[in-house]
This record gives structure tokens, sequence and C-alpha cells, in this order.
């Protein structure tokens, strides 16, 4: 597993390199982008829509963790919970 991370100041075309990146690394194998920024743009930049955030998953995840069985795994389940927004 290879991983990159971009990061730098704001203005400096962060995603616009990300985004190259990813369509260059997604050309020869499966490719995961995760965009940490909150407003998300990247998905934008690699033509693709969000239909939730990892953010999303984490908020649901607190809001439901006290209700599940005490022998849920949270990580796992958490986990879950984010290969379903992956496709």
């Amino acid at each position: 597993m290879t991983t990159i991370v971009v990061s730098g100041k704001g203005g400096t075309g962060k995603t616009n390199v990300a985004a190259l990146i990813v369509r260059i690394i997604s050309e020869r194998k499966v490719t995961l982008a995760i965009d940490a920024d909150p407003d998300t743009n990247l998905a934008g930049a690699l033509g693709a829509s969000i239909r939730k955030t990892v953010g999303d998953i984490r908020e649901g995840f607190l809001d439901e963790k006290d209700k599940l069985p005490p022998e849920t795994d949270k990580q796992a389940h958490f986990e879950y919970r984010l290969m379903g927004i992956i496709e």
C-alpha cells in the first residue's frame, strides 16, 4: 500500500495536484482518495459526487454508538459504515 499526502498553505493548488495524482495512479490500480479538507473539493475535481463524507459517518456513529449492543465491536461497526460509502 502506498500513502500520499498533499498538504500546504491554502490556495496553493493542493486539490488540483491531488486530483492529478489520483487520476494518474488510478489508471494503474484501484485508488482510494480521502479529502480531509472540510470544503471537500477533491471529489468535484475528480468529477465524482459525494454521498457522505467521513465526517458524516463519524457523526452518525457517535449518535448511535451508545445504542449498539454491548458485544458489538465498535471499530468493526465504524469500518462497516465507512465501507458503505466507498464504491
